[in-house]
């Protein structure tokens, strides 16, 4: 390739002194002709700045100050950004030799399209390959991702790391969303998606995601209940571009896991028997017949005969 476009990388980071300069290396050790690589600390005590001073000469620009999270850091780093390709890694992630190369070949062979994404491999915290496959995102429209239910939480997700995207895309999005903790990467593809961004897939892996002691389950209990609230906003959003099917089975899904189970759950603690409650579940059914469309109503229904 006579040109290879620039690919702008921001690495948010806080307190990762143990992985930091792991992912550090992966970036600059990729190669890259046209790189532009950020470091947007948020003002860590535990070495973390030492070891971004170590790289500073390679680097577009850090910061080590603080900020309002994860999300925050983000966006300044993609303020500062000039490249055609945008992309942000963790400090605890890390891409494979080449990855670079071949998502920005195949971003142009492809037209530069709006999203690429490739396969991300699962390490441990050491960062040895765990004995699971890689996982290629099966992702490719809006209709897609704004069903998680079908999607997203049945193994066919993006994971963060393996997922680029164009500066062009990016500018008429806006920032990441700031009110968003661990979502955000899941509210900014659906908003990339939602504009009609054409997706690209390299079936190659380009990331590691690296599981470690630090991430917890309640984080995954949050970041699921932010997405569960992306979708509510979208699902009754009457300008989404969303086929009615879809939009009636995103409601149902909306109303079974937060009204209608906390119903039930409220008169079981109530004391109340089944044919006390059936005729008030039954009613909140008829007022929201969306309901009708999610397979678990009718599973909890056959369970209760």
């Amino acid at each position: 390739m006579t040109e290879w476009p620039r690919i702008s990388v921001v690495t948010p980071c806080y307190q990762h002194a143990a992985y930091l300069e792991t992912t550090i290396r992966s970036v600059l050790e990729q190669d890259y002709p046209n790189l532009e690589y950020f470091i947007i600390d948020g003002g860590s005590r535990d070495g973390s700045v030492e070891i971004i001073k170590k790289y500073e000469s390679h680097l577009a620009g850090w910061v080590s100050e603080p900020d309002r999270g994860q999300t925050h850091a983000i966006n300044k780093g993609f303020a500062r950004a000039t490249g055609e390709l945008h992309a942000y890694l963790n400090s605890d992630d890390l891409y494979l030799p080449g990855a670079l190369r071949a998502v920005a070949q195949r971003y142009v062979e492809a037209g530069r399209p709006g999203i690429i994404h490739g396969r991300v491999r699962w390490l441990n915290a050491a960062g040895e390959k765990l004995d699971r496959p890689p996982h290629f995102g099966e992702i490719t429209t809006y209709q897609d991702m704004v069903d998680p239910w079908r999607f997203w939480w049945r193994q066919k997700q993006w994971v963060q790391p393996e997922v680029f995207w164009s500066a062009e895309a990016a500018k008429q999005a806006g920032p990441f969303e700031e009110d968003l903790h661990l979502a955000m990467d899941y509210g900014y593809w659906l908003r990339l998606l939602r504009q009609g961004e054409r997706v690209e897939r390299l079936d190659l892996d380009v990331a590691g995601f690296r599981f470690t002691p630090e991430q917890k389950s309640s984080a995954a209990v949050e970041a699921a209940e932010e997405i569960r609230n992306l979708v509510r906003r979208e699902a009754w959003d009457a300008t989404a571009p969303i086929p009615a099917l879809t939009r009636w089975r995103c409601q149902g899904w909306c109303l079974y896991e937060r009204e209608f189970q906390q119903l039930a759950q409220e008169m079981l603690k109530q004391g109340k028997g089944r044919f006390a409650r059936w005729p008030q579940l039954a009613a909140f059914c008829l007022r929201h017949p969306q309901i009708f469309f999610v397979p678990a109503l009718w599973r909890q229904a056959g369970r209760q005969k």
